[in-house]
């Protein structure tokens, strides 16, 4: 006889031998007792956690002719015996990768009207269930709605998401949880005990961790490592055959990455892509070798001598590199790119002052200013000789100065002559608010006349207005250059924002606001943001406090992107309710 591998062998046969899954055992075995099995269970969840084994048992304990007490099938009569030789006619599995289409499950509906051969039920054990077509669903909805007597449908699934909710709604749904690694360690064990394999308690642990929740994949693992060991299976043995990458050199490329090492990290990729490593499996490990000291750091300060923020600087590069390491075309380059990147990472800017400081600064240079544009535009004034008129009309210019809208100033423009009487309006009304001041400040210097007092007030003003437009469009680069941390901030603040704008592409608009650019088919995530004030808050909360500035924020739905009008358009009437699609295309957040 061929050899049987270990994880078929070891398949439980009743509910008091599942592993990992009590909630489910008690539920199912409950209801064989007191016979309340419905005609519809969907059992979902990861991949080699009990799904298909609990169906079976299912349908044995439902034609079980002498059920035990607590709901367990007695796996002795007949009944029994032939479900586990896998001869029993009534008890049908079904793959719904493979018969996926209408024409099977049409025939299906045919043959549930006919009575069972042997058994007391026909059971139909249909796995991967969400392969089935829409066209599939939709032949056996009637069925599912109002089934035979004698028909009883399990289906198992990973993704009960792409079940339609017609479905859903018809079946009795049961998750399945990922097994916890101690639960998976002590299972092989005892399998390894039964089996005469001398394993070590170390590695049994790695290989339930390696087994990421599944006991299938676990025992699998087992069968592997006893087969390419000669003695004993040790931590050693088990990192060799299984190819994980060592703790000790994930642990030392952790160390390098921290210290910034770009040298140090490419060597280490080289040194995966020789001896044959995962990448993958590599980056995994990396993030959570990071992420256990990360939590160690913020446990205890003393734990790390690195600031927290380098910890959350690499895993944000290394959880991008593992989601392009899937569809790389080079993984090997992907992977050196990120390092590098990581590596060159810079500390987060320290947050601006506190909105009082910085109203006091900023009260302070219009004051400077101020008290400067009113000497210089005195003596300007003394030497043209304007009349008053035009001395009025540029009291009502200057109340709207560039200090008060820095954003709208242009940089880098130069003084031409026309704009001289506007840069000598702008100073004048200074003037006349302070004269002596102005006069008493400076009395032993001579007053500037002509056009040298025109060009000063000229370089005055472009200088203070050029100065204010770098400063707002350098914190828009800001912004733009470090959104992959605004969004771990936002993930940290209120992860529900985070998911609504982690797909967003941030652009600067010409008016100098910051964009958040939707896509096409998240226009339900920019109306929930757009409609709350809370997470407009979290966003602003989270720009100020990575690159300590409070932008006027806009949205737009959309893959691209128009160029916003200088001047503001006139007030739209009402838009109707047909309407109500275009009028959200683009707007204002704030």
């Amino acid at each position: 006889m061929s050899y049987t591998a270990l994880y078929r062998r070891y398949r439980p046969d009743d509910f008091s031998a599942l592993v990992g899954q009590p909630h489910i055992a008690k539920v199912l075995s409950t209801a064989i007792r007191r016979g309340s099995f419905v005609h519809a269970y969907l059992f979902c969840g990861p991949r080699g956690t009990g799904k298909t084994s609990t169906a079976r048992i299912l349908a044995r304990a439902i034609n079980c002719l002498s059920p035990h007490e607590d709901g367990n099938p007695c796996n002795s009569c007949a009944a029994c015996q032939r479900s586990l030789s896998g001869e029993s006619m009534d008890i049908i599995e079904i793959d719904g990768a493979s018969n996926r289409g209408i024409d099977e499950i049409r025939d299906l509906r045919e043959r549930v009207k006919y009575a069972p051969a042997q058994e007391r039920y026909k059971i139909y054990i249909i796995d991967e269930v969400h392969m089935l077509t829409n066209d599939a669903f939709n032949a056996i909805l009637k069925t599912l709605e109002e089934p035979p007597a004698h028909v009883i449908f399990i289906f198992a699934t990973t993704a009960p998401h792409k079940l339609p909710m017609t479905v859903l709604s018809r079946c009795q749904r049961f998750d399945f949880r990922r097994i916890s690694d101690e639960e998976i360690k002590e299972h092989l064990l005892y399998i390894a005990q039964e089996e005469h394999i001398d394993i070590a308690a170390d590695a049994a642990a790695l290989i339930a961790r390696k087994a990421d929740g599944g006991m299938r994949d676990a025992v699998s693992l087992l069968d592997q490592c006893a087969a390419a060991s000669e003695g004993p299976i040790s931590t050693a043995t088990v990192t060799a055959i299984l190819g994980i990458v060592d703790h000790s050199f994930i642990s030392q490329l952790s160390q390098r990455l921290l210290e910034r090492d770009i040298q140090a990290a490419l060597l280490a990729v080289e040194e995966l892509v020789s001896s044959g490593k995962d990448l993958r499996q590599a980056v995994a490990d990396l993030c959570e070798e990071l992420r256990d000291s990360l939590l160690a750091k913020l446990a205890d300060e003393q734990a790390s001598p690195y600031p927290a923020q380098a910890y959350l600087d690499l895993l944000t590069s290394l959880t991008d590199a593992d989601n392009k390491l899937r569809i790389a075309a080079s993984p090997r380059i992907t992977l050196e790119l990120a390092l590098v990147r990581a590596c060159a990472l810079q500390e987060p800017p320290a947050p601006r002052q506190r909105p009082a400081a910085a109203n006091s600064t900023s009260n302070q240079r219009a004051a400077t200013t101020a008290a400067a544009s009113a000497s210089t535009t005195s003596s300007t004034a003394a030497a043209t000789h304007q009349a008053p008129v035009a001395s009025t009309q540029s009291v009502a210019t200057t109340q709207q100065t560039p200090a008060a809208r820095p954003a709208q100033a242009k940089p880098g423009s130069t003084a031409a002559p026309a704009a001289a009487p506007k840069a000598e309006d702008r100073s004048r009304p200074a003037a006349t608010a302070a004269p002596a001041a102005a006069n008493s400040a400076r009395p032993s210097e001579p007053p500037i006349t002509g056009a040298a007092g025109q060009n000063s007030a000229e370089n005055s003003s472009g200088s203070s207005s050029q100065g204010q437009a770098a400063a707002s469009a350098t914190g828009l680069e800001q912004v733009i250059s470090q959104w992959e941390l605004i969004l771990t901030a936002i993930e940290n603040i209120n992860p529900s924002t985070f998911f609504r704008i982690e797909n967003c592409h941030p652009q600067v608009t010409e008016d100098g606001e910051l964009l958040l650019q939707f896509p096409a088919d998240r226009s339900d995530d920019y109306r929930y943001i757009h409609g709350s004030q809370e997470q407009k808050e979290v966003i602003i909360a989270a720009i100020a406090s990575v690159c300590g500035c409070r932008p006027k924020l806009r949205g737009q739905i959309g893959d691209f992107y128009a160029p916003m009008q200088e001047e503001e358009p006139a007030a739209a009437p009402e838009p109707q309710e047909e309407d109500a699609a275009a009028e959200i295309k683009q707007d204002s957040l704030f």
